[in-house]
């Protein structure tokens, strides 16, 4: 009996034991989670979080929106932070009061009724405490799919609407993003691998000026209060310049940023003074343009001349740049390999200098960070709550890059019936088939008239402005009336005019 009592008691101390070893575990576990990583930016902003990861030059860090219970990894450049907290002790949570009020819910609202729709859900009814964001589709090519008289109602509405935070959201890639598309400087579809009929076709020296007057009206159009912001999914070619013409800048993770170099490579005339002429001429405009970004004039030049070299340093954690490879962080492209975060791009023998992916931009301070999500913006942001405004020009501009489409493709079948009819009215009846040919220049004369983009891509695939058309036109009536009156008015070659 007394052997039992000793073996009981044995045991009641170890299943003790046991039990204080796991509850010190369990105290100890919970003191060490109650802690964060706390980072200052010279911004301004202080995020809470937890650092994952970390090198001479940069931070990931895991960064929780306690407000609203949202977390995102961002990378985060040493240059752009003030200071760091580290191992930072959490305050615990009060308990939970019996007494106190029952929280409201959270749960969506049923549908119907607009007065408890959630914050982030997107509506035109303006939510009590939460930002408006008015996020500007610029999606395409520049010069067609994106040019500035489309956005002249985007910033007079704006201007009434005085919304919080203004959205440029530019996708817009001189090439696509797959291995076929590097390879062979198209634009193919994943799914039926045709190239992309309506890729870009004009230069960047041609749709220049546009871009030019649509910068120039939304920095001066839209009042000073309104905060600017782009976010680029993709902005290489023209749409480089509209990545720089804003201070506020981010891109999404996969999203690629360069390819200037051809304004300089259109440029290189043999003869040297009009070279010189030509290149102060482009790049005098160019900088312009991005000059608006707050950016330094060697980083311009770096980025426009492909064969220049370029060099990153900070000082003061500002960015300081230099036509040479002295700086801290020489930019040495990887090549032209597919997939290279640094590299050349050569299409079509033309050389389009260096283009960036957007981890190395956020390193060199040319992004302000990646943002995958708007719920990620929004944090970058720090817009605690936000709500996104839908209205009636944004619907107009979205559907725009269809709308000219369309019209392009009824502009082109009417031209090549212009053609057809035209070459026929040499071989016989060519009184009617002069006559059809004038209906289908019409059609062609009306869209070149009435819309921009369709004017643009004409002009690009066959030489002919609005001016040549009419011109056409007038020796085609010519004629149609000598015809009419008896004579031989002839046909074909398809009178392209001079």
């Amino acid at each position: 009996m007394l052997e039992f009592s000793m073996n009981l008691l044995s045991l009641i101390r170890r299943s003790f034991g046991l039990i204080a070893l796991v509850l010190a575990m369990s105290l100890s576990a919970d003191s060490l989670a109650a802690t964060e990583d706390v980072i200052h930016m010279s911004d301004g902003r202080v995020l809470h979080g937890q650092i994952v990861q970390e090198n001479a030059q940069s931070i990931v860090f895991d960064y929780l929106n306690q407000d609203i219970g949202i977390s995102v990894t961002m990378t985060l450049p040493k240059a752009a932070i003030l200071k760091i907290e580290r191992d930072v002790e959490v305050a615990a949570e009060p308990s939970a009061d019996p007494d106190a009020a029952p929280q409201q819910s959270t749960a969506p609202a049923e549908e119907g009724n607009p007065d408890e729709m959630p914050t982030r859900s997107r509506t035109s009814t303006p939510s009590e405490g939460a930002s408006r964001f008015y996020i500007v589709e610029m999606s395409g090519q520049v010069g067609t799919d994106i040019r500035s008289s489309i956005y002249k109602d985007v910033v007079d509405e704006i201007k009434s609407e005085k919304p919080d935070v203004v959205i440029y959201k530019l996708d817009s890639a001189m090439l696509g993003d797959s291995m076929l598309d590097y390879w062979t400087g198209g634009n193919y579809d994943g799914d039926t691998y045709q190239d992309d009929q309506y890729k870009r076709q004009e230069s960047t020296q041609q749709v220049m000026d546009d871009v030019q007057v649509l910068v120039q009206g939304f920095h001066f159009g839209i009042p000073d209060d309104v905060r600017q912001v782009l976010w680029v999914h993709d902005a290489t070619g023209p749409a480089a310049m509209l990545a720089l013409a804003w201070p506020d800048m981010y891109m999404t993770p996969d999203a690629d940023f360069g390819s200037l170099g051809e304004i300089w490579s259109y440029t290189q005339f043999p003869d040297l003074d009009v070279r010189s002429k030509m290149e102060k001429a482009w790049f005098g405009t160019a900088k312009g343009i991005m000059v608006k970004g707050g950016h330094s004039d060697t980083f311009l030049e770096g980025i426009l001349r492909p064969n220049e070299q370029l060099s990153f340093s900070c000082v003061g954690r500002k960015p300081v740049w230099n036509l040479s490879y002295n700086g801290d962080i020489p930019i040495l492209p990887e090549g032209t390999a597919y997939g290279a975060k640094i590299r050349y791009v050569i299409k079509d023998g033309v050389n389009h200098g260096l283009e960036f992916d957007a981890s190395v931009c956020e390193d060199l301070l040319i992004s302000d960070g990646t943002a995958e999500t708007l719920e990620d913006l929004a944090l970058l942001l720090d817009e605690r709550q936000y709500e996104v405004m839908e209205t009636e020009v944004l619907q107009d501009v979205a559907e725009y890059k269809e709308d000219w489409r369309a019209r392009w493709d009824r502009c082109l079948d009417a031209f090549r019936e212009y053609y057809k009819y035209m070459e026929r009215a040499g071989g016989g009846y060519a009184l009617q088939n002069l006559q059809k040919a004038k209906k289908a220049l019409a059609r062609v004369i009306g869209s070149v008239r009435t819309n921009e983009s369709v004017a643009v891509r004409f002009k690009s695939m066959t030489g002919q402005d609005l001016i040549a058309l009419d011109g056409m036109m007038k020796r085609l009536e010519a004629q149609i009336r000598q015809l009419a009156r008896g004579g031989r008015g002839g046909g074909g070659g398809g009178g392209r005019g001079g």
